[in-house]
């Protein structure tokens, strides 16, 4: 079991990359140029050895790492690979957001295509009032999901 003295008093080999195992499948990772890391090695689809890059060191200290390596253990069982989940949340947060599902426009929408419409104007300017004071400074930027449906 690694310590974070035992950590901060590892010098980097010239040669060749250092990897000291902490247990449970996480492994602290020191490059011949001092560049310090945390890996997860887990097996993947098919049984091949897989590693998951957790984060750099001392930014994602020792207790960090062994809460994000539980994390991922737990994903492992579940049958999801942890690699691949971090590759597509990387994915999903270079795509342009959809505004439509925010709850300005979810509001907005709602004001314009049904209040006005199917409402008596003193009715639509209560539900605007509601809309516009009470709930959209509660949630600002939210986003709406309909997972589940």
């Amino acid at each position: 079991m690694l310590t974070t003295k035992k950590i901060e008093c590892l010098k980097p080999d010239p040669v060749r990359r250092l990897e000291i195992p902490d247990g449970h499948s996480l492994y602290f990772q020191l490059s011949p140029s001092g560049a310090a890391s945390w890996a997860f090695r887990y097996r993947g689809p098919g049984g091949k050895i897989r590693k998951f890059t957790i984060g750099k060191w001392p930014a994602i200290s020792l207790k960090e790492a062994r809460i994000r390596a539980a994390k991922a253990r737990l994903d492992v069982e579940r049958g999801d690979d942890p690699q691949a989940l971090k590759i597509e949340a990387r994915r999903l947060a270079r795509l342009p957001a959809d505004d439509s599902k925010l709850v300005e426009k979810v509001i907005d929408r709602f004001i314009k295509q049904h209040a006005r419409q199917e409402l008596r104007p003193r009715t639509t300017a209560a539900v605007e009032h509601i809309l516009t004071k009470r709930v959209l400074p509660a949630w600002p930027g939210l986003r709406f999901s309909l997972v589940g449906l």
